[in-house]
């Protein structure tokens, strides 16, 4: 196992975020800094590339932090949200970017006392962030407000909305809770002492969530009891580390050893070795579904990335211009627009 793999999702999110940082910088042979030190209003985006539509990488945040999750709404509203590296041995001070079409924001301080890990956008006008300390945050397109002590048994790692009304989240103790517009639920513990991988929630009456060991879905009332997908220790497959629905009966699910689940009309499908690096298994470590004919994913090792046309899946094809750090999180509104993130501060996007 090398040193990325250490420090994988399948260990938890904020292991490898807050403590990975370094480990992940070492084995791209990058530092956690930014490549630049002055700091901007705002980062223009780049012209696109010619490899397949990604363009060249945009430092959206000079300081040292590494971003960790992005989503987008639209092609003309994402927010991305970071973890300082002082986070490693020290207090973090969370903050969020925001894009609008054509440039970031400048860096906003969202909580001084937060690593956030986690963000869902459905709308230009609503996001939820959270992250460490139990604490969940709100965005209404122009501040954020907090909430303090959402969950105080396990780190949120993974969210999803489908409306400003509706999100559910999970953490990194098998513990799932939703939002209904007002306030967070309690938690509700699926598999105490098991790291959630992800959450997907196409509508207020479906979501899919998957652990290392299978799927969980909510009906818009009560969460099923846990559907195995594949076997964990399967070198084709691996264990279960995201997930992407576009509706109650399309979900893709990916394994951290380059295998893909897919879910149609209630049942599960295995597609092994999907994502392979140099004769081997690679890392996959996020997706994002805009459609059942249109899916991203993302090898936050290899740094390489695969899509999907409804019926199969590319070979996986790698990024150029390099990516300075380690794919973090892929959003994609649309068939024809995606943006990633990575642990140097840079955003891509990919254009159809």
């Amino acid at each position: 196992m090398n040193v990325t793999q250490a420090t994988s999702r399948r260990s938890g999110r904020v292991v490898r975020a807050l403590a990975g940082l370094a480990l992940i910088s070492l084995a791209l042979g990058v530092g956690l800094s930014g490549c630049s030190n002055n700091s901007s209003s705002s980062s223009s985006s780049s012209s696109s590339s010619s490899n397949m539509g990604w363009s060249a990488g945009v430092q959206v945040d000079t300081r040292s932090e590494a971003l960790l999750s992005v989503s987008c709404a639209s092609t003309s509203f994402c927010v991305a949200v970071d973890v300082p590296v002082s986070a490693i041995s020290g207090p973090a001070s969370a903050r969020a970017i925001v894009y609008n079409g054509s440039a970031w924001s400048a860096p906003a301080l969202v909580s001084p006392h937060t690593a956030l890990l986690a963000v869902s956008c459905p709308t230009a006008s609503f996001c939820a962030a959270l992250g460490t300390g139990g604490r969940a945050f709100t965005y209404d397109g122009i501040t954020w407000r907090a909430y303090e002590h959402v969950d105080e048994h396990g780190t949120i790692d993974a969210v999803s909305c489908a409306t400003p009304r509706f999100c559910a989240a999970a953490d990194d103790n098998g513990g799932v809770l939703t939002w209904n517009g007002r306030a967070w639920s309690a938690v509700r513990r699926l598999a105490p002492g098991v790291q959630m991988g992800g959450v997907s929630c196409p509508s207020t009456s479906f979501c899919m969530a998957v652990d290392l060991y299978g799927a969980f879905i909510f009906n818009g009332k009560s969460w099923s009891t846990l559907e195995l997908l594949g076997n964990p220790t399967d070198p084709t497959t691996g264990e279960p580390v995201a997930v992407s629905c576009t509706s109650s009966s399309f979900c893709v699910a990916i394994g951290d050893s380059g295998g893909v689940f897919t879910f149609r009309n209630g049942t599960w499908s295995t597609e092994p070795s999907v994502d392979t690096y140099q004769g081997g298994s690679a890392q996959l470590f996020g997706v994002s579904c805009a459609s059942p004919s249109f899916c991203l994913a993302i090898d936050q090792e290899a740094i390489q990335y695969l899509t999907f046309n409804g019926s199969t899946w590319t070979k996986p094809i790698q990024m150029t211009p390099p990516v300075p750090g380690g794919l973090q999180s892929v959003s994609c509104p649309s068939a024809s627009f995606c943006v990633a993130v990575d642990t140097e501060n840079h955003a891509f996007y990919w254009r159809a």
